[in-house]
């Protein structure tokens, strides 16, 4: 298994989904609008971000985008791997 390419922890009151788009954006060097295809073509950003409210104490979700391995936990983690 690959080391994660990056790490955001839960630093900011930012939903979620809008955390995972900024960090593969910036991974990328890219501007978040411009991730083609769109994070909802993956996974329903609002109910990511359902699952992981900041109340929310135990949960981990793992999906694929934009040649990503996204790992998402309950304490606000973003790993991106590439794939």
């Amino acid at each position: 298994m690959s080391d994660p390419t990056e790490s955001q922890s839960h630093t900011t009151t930012r939903p979620i989904s809008e955390r995972v788009i900024r960090a593969v954006a910036s991974h990328e060097g890219r501007d978040p609008l411009d991730l083609e295809p769109p994070l909802y073509d993956a996974i329903n950003p609002e109910s990511l971000d359902a699952l992981f409210k900041q109340d929310t104490v135990d949960g981990r979700l793992t999906f694929e985008w934009q040649g990503y391995r996204i790992d998402v936990t309950a304490d606000g983690s973003v790993d991106l791997t590439k794939r």
